[in-house]
């Protein structure tokens, strides 16, 4: 089956919007949205270390974390040296 010349046309313009706005997404990074989310703590995470280091946290307070790295992140606690809770 060949393809008309204009359906080749628009075929290669949605292939080509389709990548540049992949690589859009990929690259783009930011914080998440919190809106009118309130946190008695804040901790940044930077791709290598969290800041601070160290926290007190009361019962009943919230914890914010913030990731400024360029790629994702994750947060969990475990017992250590074991990491009993999250097996892999």
């Amino acid at each position: 089956m060949n393809m008309s010349n204009t359906a080749k046309i628009v075929t290669s313009i949605v292939v080509a919007v389709l990548v540049v706005l992949g690589v859009v997404f990929y690259f783009s990074r930011g914080e998440a949205f919190l809106g009118d989310v309130k946190a008695d703590k804040t901790i940044f995470y930077d791709g290598s270390k969290f800041d601070p280091a160290v926290i007190e946290i009361k019962v009943g307070e919230s914890v914010a974390f913030v990731n400024r790295s360029a790629s994702g992140m994750w947060v969990a606690s475990a017992p250590h040296p074991t990491h009993s809770d999250y097996p892999e």
